[in-house]
């Protein structure tokens, strides 16, 4: 993307436009001791917390859910300031449901 004046900012040699990202990585600690004690449970678990907790939080924090794998997923922010934030928050909500268990 050529800019007024032949400015190149923000694309590549191939003329591709380049952005900025933040992403933030996160799995469930003690996955596989869950899963050996409670398969079905822990699935069940996992989902209800992707869908009640993660999901609405990334919404928040305008993030976008782009890979998830077993107990881990990857999240993709405009700013490494919102990424922290959502961490944040959901580190504390999850604090929160394991104090109310």
């Amino acid at each position: 993307m050529t800019q007024a004046g032949g400015d190149t900012r923000g694309s590549n040699s191939a003329g591709m436009a380049r952005r900025l990202a933040a992403v933030l990585a996160a799995d469930v600690a003690g996955y596989s001791s869950l899963m050996e004690a409670d398969e079905s449970g822990t699935l069940r678990r996992l989902q209800r917390l992707r869908d009640d907790l993660l999901l609405p939080l990334l919404a928040g924090h305008r993030g976008r859910l782009f890979k998830q794998i077993g107990d881990g997923f990857l999240a993709e922010f405009a700013s490494a300031g919102e990424a922290l934030r959502c961490a944040v928050d959901i580190q504390r909500r999850l604090d929160v449901a394991a104090d109310a268990a």
